[in-house]
């Protein structure tokens, strides 16, 4: 038997919504007009889609499954692309590189990532979680690196990664990406990530479209380097080193000029490679 106010039972009559779904907060669970007014019925949709996502899938591919619709249902997301000008840190790297035997340090995703590290550090509302309808911004930097796994995709988290040098960068995301594929990754390793990186370059993939990893306010997306030929101030042609990136943030918490600003950051780190070793 569900009880319910005559005032709210007409209510609910006239809005089309089926009593049964609305939870009552009256003496004895009894359905009031108030609680009519507040019920929403897509949130009751959305909850049961994405229980029922991947039904049917095998054990990652489901959990998967259910937090990509989580994600999607959960977030208003926008992706921004743009592609940063890395000749001069490809020179600096070579440079390096032939000077030292540091790979871990000079790999494209560890620079990338501490553009991205940087930048965060001078964007906390990008630094940031929105869930249960709180937003918290976060002071310390928890990178998640998205790793694609044999039987799926995990991301194991470099934390406090604001206070890694950049070859101590390099050395944290080759040891949590190994150990993610070798199935010896920390529990506490697997969650607790601020802001998250996916790379689709090895693929030759230029742009595409990351999901936000919940309950994180953006993701990075690298592409594969593009080469582009420009003039330069005397007019005489040269080749270029392009890095595409698309960044995907939250519209509910960031609007484009802000998400536009963060991203102008982590370009200009890669633009100015010297700020990248301090």
């Amino acid at each position: 038997r569900i009880f319910i106010t005559p005032v709210a039972r007409k209510l609910a009559e006239e809005k089309g919504y089926n009593i049964e779904d609305i939870p009552g907060t009256g003496g004895n669970g009894r359905i009031t007009r108030r609680d009519v007014e507040r019920y929403q019925p897509e949130a009751k949709s959305s909850q049961a889609v994405t229980s029922q996502a991947g039904e049917g899938l095998p054990g990652m591919r489901k959990t998967i499954a259910k937090r990509m619709v989580q994600s999607l249902q959960t977030t208003a997301q926008l992706s921004l692309h743009r592609k940063a000008d890395v000749t001069q840190l490809s020179k600096l790297r070579q440079e390096i590189k032939s000077k030292a035997n540091d790979g871990a340090a000079l790999g494209w995703t560890t620079l990338i990532t501490r553009a991205a590290v940087k930048a965060l550090e001078e964007t906390p509302e990008m630094n940031s979680w929105y869930q249960d309808g709180h937003w918290e911004q976060h002071e310390a930097v928890h990178i998640g690196m998205a790793t694609a796994v044999a039987d799926g995709l995990v991301v194991p988290v470099i934390r406090d990664a604001q206070g890694l040098s950049l070859s101590k960068l390099g050395e944290k995301i080759n040891e949590v990406t190994s150990q993610a594929k070798a199935g010896q990754l920390p529990a506490d390793l697997y969650s607790g990530s601020t802001f998250s990186i996916t790379n689709m370059g090895g693929r030759g993939i230029e742009y595409f479209t990351p999901v936000i990893n919940p309950p994180e306010a953006g993701i990075l997306g690298l592409g594969a380097i593009q080469k582009e030929l420009a003039f330069d101030d005397k007019g005489e042609v040269v080749e270029l080193s392009k890095f595409p990136l698309s960044l995907t943030f939250d519209h509910q918490l960031l609007d484009g000029d802000p998400a536009g600003a963060f991203l102008d950051l982590i370009v200009s780190y890669l633009e100015n490679p010297y700020s990248l070793l301090l």
